[in-house]
């Protein structure tokens, strides 16, 4: 709360409580959020050592999920205690305002066919046939295999794409109707469009729709086909979703620039390698963000950059989204992991160079998050940290690396710290503390939602 208040008061940013969330391992540290109007998500959720988390946080903890949430007894990932969730036909859980996210298929959810040598991230479903682009075995690409969640696990989710899907009643259909609904929640598992029976593409300008997933669109009318499935979300679900929040992502700049004017996010994926005029390995988690407006991917084939859109700089540390939002993280056993401990947790990173004093020392050993190399719906957020212990010190290695991987995940505004135990380890509650920073040590636990309103107040 105290971070809340400064971003208010020093940079005149005001967030409301339902878009700050604060990701701690410690259940004692997530309970107390409640009745607060802030966000808290238990993370480290597997495996536990005992109280603390063991590896850190992990890509699919990282939410947008409303209330406060902890891990389950036997360690799954969190389970809502309290907050504000819509359901619809218990598919998934929706944030409030609603979104969507619309995804073309071809080199978006999929990838060039068989071909892991240039795409070694990519996964063939050998038993399942695509016919596009000359066909071949269905390759998924990374957002394709619904392994990595992004902000879009919040929102409702849907295709429209200029191919037929292989085809009407094909195992690729079935395939995406899977994957979707771990990408996000998928309202119907029916397909529509002028290609439902079979190729049949023309311009989507008029298409009548009745369900999400929409076949047949010619390449530079996609734009009409997610005006009608808002619609139908709409008039079929009562889901009244305002276009800011809606979001096509394509591997086509066809498909892209038309966006301009509609209301609705566009972005390019895919970018990197290029095929020509389409992807080839199709989208990764870097690419799909909640950021405004419409995207293409540069000349040399970077992440998409914009086109147009509305977008909010603060000290061009980043990009914030509109309404702004913030994300607070614990930091041990949260951006961290049990020091030095590669086995129990293969995918964290020790730095060798670095000490890290927190449960009895040692090099500073970086959980998935932590290394910041993975991205999450926080890149469209301010970001900070509020802990127990101390980063390790006044002016330590801990602390710079943190500022570095801090402003990698989102909008860091200050690289200085505050808090109680600013010159060293002073714990004590944050009730009522006073921060000058979004950076916070030396919060006792169960106190840090003190500390997250104070730095939405400073914002």
């Amino acid at each position: 709360a105290a971070v809340v208040d400064w971003l208010k008061e020093a940079h005149g940013v005001a967030i409301a409580g339902e878009n700050v969330w604060h990701f701690d391992d410690r259940e004692n540290n997530i309970l107390p959020f409640q009745g607060t109007g802030f966000n808290a998500r238990m993370v480290s959720c597997a495996p536990r050592a005992g109280s603390i988390g063991l590896c850190g946080a992990v890509p699919s903890e990282i939410v947008a999920e409303l209330g406060v949430a902890t891990c389950s007894a036997s360690a799954a990932p969190p389970t809502s205690v309290s907050g504000s969730q819509h359901n619809v036909q218990d598919a998934g859980v929706v944030a409030s305002p609603p979104c969507f996210c619309s995804f073309d298929l071809d080199r978006t959810l999929t990838g060039q066919q068989d071909d892991l040598q240039t795409c070694p991230d990519n996964q063939i479903l050998q038993s399942v046939v695509d016919t596009a682009y000359g066909g071949g075995d269905l390759t998924l690409s990374v957002i394709g295999q619904a392994q990595v969640e992004t902000f879009c696990k919040g929102c409702y989710v849907g295709i429209v794409t200029a191919g037929d899907a292989s085809g009407y009643k094909s195992k690729e259909r079935d395939v995406f109707v899977e994957k979707l609904g771990a990408i996000g929640t998928l309202v119907s598992s029916e397909w529509t469009g002028p290609s439902l029976y079979g190729e049949a593409r023309k311009s989507c300008s008029g298409v009548s729709v009745d369900s999400p997933l929409v076949v047949g669109c010619l390449d530079g009318t996609k734009q009409f086909a997610v005006a009608a499935v808002v619609d139908w979300l709409k008039e079929a679900h009562g889901v009244a979703i305002a276009g800011e929040n809606v979001w096509h992502f394509d591997d086509r700049e066809n498909n892209i620039l038309p966006f301009q004017g509609t209301g609705f996010n566009a972005r390019m994926v895919s970018c990197a390698p290029r095929a020509g005029s389409i992807g080839l390995c199709g989208a990764v988690p870097s690419e799909i963000v909640a950021e405004l407006g419409v995207a293409t991917c540069s000349a040399s084939a970077a992440p998409p950059t914009s086109v147009s859109g509305s977008q909010h700089n603060v000290q061009d540390a980043g990009v914030v989204a509109s309404p702004p939002c913030f994300c607070s993280f614990d930091l041990d056993r949260t951006l961290t992991g049990q020091q030095d401990d590669l086995q129990t947790c293969p995918d964290n990173q020790i730095l060798q160079s670095v000490v890290d004093t927190a449960y009895g020392g040692g090099d500073l050993t970086l959980s998935v998050i932590g290394q910041a190399q993975v991205e999450t719906f926080c890149k469209g957020c301010y970001v900070g940290i509020v802990t127990a212990g101390d980063a390790s010190g006044y002016k330590s290695k801990e602390r710079d690396v943190f500022v570095e991987k801090l402003g990698a995940i989102g909008t860091l505004v200050s690289s200085e710290w505050t808090g109680p135990s600013l010159y060293g380890e002073a714990r004590k509650s944050c009730s009522g503390v006073s921060v000058d920073s979004p950076l916070v040590v030396g919060c006792l636990d169960g106190t840090k939602q003190f500390a997250v309103a104070a730095v939405v107040d400073w914002l």
